[in-house]
């Protein structure tokens, strides 16, 4: 199985799609508390006075990442891991770094966009690592098609968390849509993305998104443009609620020899 060091108190690992954290064995029992949640002390008159432990943050910091729900794929993403390969990917990073390290409910978000493999899930996964793991926000990662089958097969009956989900994605302090535009687009979907898009939009919350389509308006007429995909009502909400970070450099799985091979050198860490 694979594991992760995360923090000095916690560890990643895999369970099926997403990565998972939990107490590092030298965490559990918790050998301050032994589990109490809370510290015993004497004052300066003599009184005993509780006080909560560290283990209660980090199973808040724990609960926080397993619910963000990250792809398994992303175990090992972080901010240190990456390594630009032009100047797109170094200011990418800067961004990135200064909206984990700064970000408070209702910052404004990122719009990652890009060919393919240039780094932007790797990067989004990374932000909510910090926001999660160092920080204790509450973040969701959604991919644009997971969630719209998720939809489906909850009004089919096939299973009841759809509604719920939504809800989930509306409220969390940092939502990640990664492959914005992706798959086929219809009127459905256009309106589920819209009503979420909405959403985060009237409540100020903070978005990341990762596309292939290129968002800039000046890009129109030179392959499929971003309003394309999402139409116009939610391309302009995009505009005021996320910061446009291109990433073009190279594709980071090639430099392996081959598409989805994981690469062995540092510099080439898998990428999205």
């Amino acid at each position: 199985m694979r594991r992760e060091r995360a923090t000095e108190y916690i560890e990643l690992s895999v369970r099926g799609e997403v990565a998972v954290a939990a107490r590092h064995p030298s965490q559990t029992p918790c050998p301050r508390c032994r589990d109490a949640g809370f510290l015993s002390e004497q004052g300066p008159s003599g009184v005993l006075t509780a006080r909560p432990c560290r283990c209660r943050g980090i199973d808040h910091r724990v609960k926080a990442f397993n619910h963000a729900r990250l792809p398994a794929r992303y175990l090992d993403a972080c901010l240190e891991g990456f390594y630009p390969r032009d100047p797109s990917g170094g200011e990418a990073l800067r961004r990135a770094q200064e909206l984990a390290w700064t970000f408070t409910p209702h910052s404004k978000g990122l719009l990652l966009y890009g060919g393919y493999g240039t780094g932007k899930t790797y990067l989004a996964v990374a932000i909510a690592r910090v926001l999660t793991l160092q920080r204790g926000y509450s973040v969701r990662f959604v991919e644009m098609t997971h969630l719209l089958s998720t939809l489906k097969a909850s009004i089919r009956g096939e299973g009841g968390e759809g509604l719920a989900l939504l809800d989930q994605l509306a409220r969390a302090d940092c939502l990640i849509i990664d492959e914005l535009g992706k798959g086929q687009q219809t009127e459905w979907s256009q309106s589920v993305l819209e009503e979420l898009i909405t959403k985060r939009y009237n409540a100020s919350g903070t978005l990341i998104c990762t596309t292939n389509y290129d968002p800039r308006r000046a890009s129109r007429g030179r392959g499929q443009h971003l309003e394309e995909r999402v139409d116009s009502r939610v391309y302009s909400r995009l505009q005021q609620m996320c910061a446009l970070v291109p990433l073009f450099g190279g594709d980071y799985r090639r430099v392996a020899g081959g598409e989805g091979e994981r690469p062995t050198e540092p510099a080439a860490a898998e990428r999205g």
